[in-house]
């Protein structure tokens, strides 16, 4: 009988490049979630709590420009819309630790990042711990059959706008609303949000000074409803921002069609 249980054992471990793995080892828990509940109640309200989250700070992005930010006490928050719409919901919780697992931007730099956060990394030492997640709420009575939805998230599904150079930036339509979608997605490179003409991909050969250009402005396309890739940005942490535009079409088996476009920010601080 000890034979056996000792021959259990050895076959409960695996050993991996000289390193030996039991089954029962428990995966590692993040001690920090940003979670919370969206109700509808009544024609245009809804009300969100996010007291499971135990956060010391929660910033609220209704999606319709409207921004909420406090302590406890706005766990729980009722906003009132003025257009029926479907909106997505943003929430960002900060907990005040010394030792962190997100940034709040991703990259430092250029325009104040929208609702960014970090679903996981490094944070220097003093900074906030952050979190982010996300709800989709339909204000229309299901009334809107068709409405294209893009989340930008960093490579830790963090929510996100704001990114460091060669980040890993991931892009989900799945939530959009429509019957047997078709999804294309495009991200090109532009001046700015303000002027988003394309413009081709730049960096600084090196530290002297000298820039190198693409011949050619890089479309970058995918019929696929989530698409993921390494964000290009300028080097050496020079201050510079890299605005995208990524636009999302969405089709319906009806033939209808719609899109919505946002931008994204690559850069870092030196």
């Amino acid at each position: 009988m000890r034979r056996l249980v000792a021959g259990l054992v050895i076959g409960l471990a695996l050993t991996i490049g000289g390193c030996v793995w039991l089954f029962d080892d428990e995966p590692e828990v993040d001690p920090y979630v940003a979670q919370f509940t969206a109700t509808v109640a009544g024609i245009s309200t809804v009300v969100v709590d996010a007291q499971a989250s135990k956060a010391d700070k929660y910033i609220w992005d209704f999606g319709d420009g409207t921004k909420v930010q406090g302590d406890q006490k706005k766990a729980i928050v009722s906003h009132t819309y003025d257009k029926r719409d479907i909106y997505v919901i943003i929430l960002i919780c900060e907990w005040n630790t010394a030792s962190g697992g997100g940034s709040a931007d991703g990259g430092c730099c250029g325009p104040p990042p929208g609702p960014g956060g970090g679903g996981g990394g490094s944070t220097p030492s003093g900074e906030p711990t952050i979190r982010t997640a996300y709800r989709i709420v339909d204000m229309t009575g299901g009334e809107n059959t068709l409405k294209p939805i893009l989340i930008t998230l960093n490579g830790w599904g963090g929510v996100a706008d704001s990114f460091y150079p060669g980040q890993k930036v991931c892009l989900w339509a799945g939530e959009s609303i429509g019957e047997n979608l078709w999804y294309q997605m495009e991200i090109v490179r532009v001046v700015s949000a303000d002027d988003p003409t394309p413009i081709p991909y730049c960096w600084q050969a090196d530290k002297v000074g000298g820039i190198i250009c693409e011949p050619e402005i890089r479309y970058i396309r995918t019929e696929e409803k989530s698409f993921c890739w390494y964000i290009a940005g300028p080097s050496h942490c020079s201050g510079e921002t890299w605005t995208f535009r990524v636009t999302l079409w969405i089709t319906d088996a009806y033939g209808r069609r719609a899109s919505t476009t946002k931008f994204i920010y690559s850069g870092c601080c030196p």
